[in-house]
């Protein structure tokens, strides 16, 4: 039940949460491809994680950039087409289990080809 209080903690939350994420990264997270995000502020999750939805935004800049597509490709062979990428943004694409990472960016960037393609300066979660 929700207590009203302006900060509620997860255990209070209704609903579920949600990260907005671009193409063709929110595909791969809601693929189980990508493992990591780069979130502009930090994210705590409660112990044994949390499950939350990922959500496509219409930023299409990563998509226009044929040197970072022919890389993602690579890494994943199952990659939808631009077309279908593109179909999927403003929507709601799958659930994830996020659980706290704790992992420095360069270490994370290695077991991610995805983060390692992701040109970001935001911390790693």
């Amino acid at each position: 039940m929700f207590s009203g209080r302006s900060s509620a903690r997860a255990m209070d939350r209704i609903g579920l949460r949600c990260i907005t994420m671009q193409q063709p990264y929110a595909a791969a997270m809601a693929a189980g491809e990508g493992l990591y995000t780069r979130r502009g502020k930090a994210t705590a999750f409660p112990d044994g994680g949390e499950w939350v939805a990922v959500h496509c935004g219409q930023n299409d800049e990563h998509l226009k950039n044929a040197a970072t597509m022919a890389r993602i490709r690579e890494a994943w062979p199952g990659c939808p087409s631009d077309s279908d990428l593109r179909a999927q943004q403003r929507c709601l694409l799958g659930v994830v289990h996020m659980v706290d990472g704790n992992v420095a960016a360069a270490a994370a960037a290695k077991a991610d080809a995805f983060l390692a393609n992701y040109d970001c300066s935001k911390p790693v979660a």
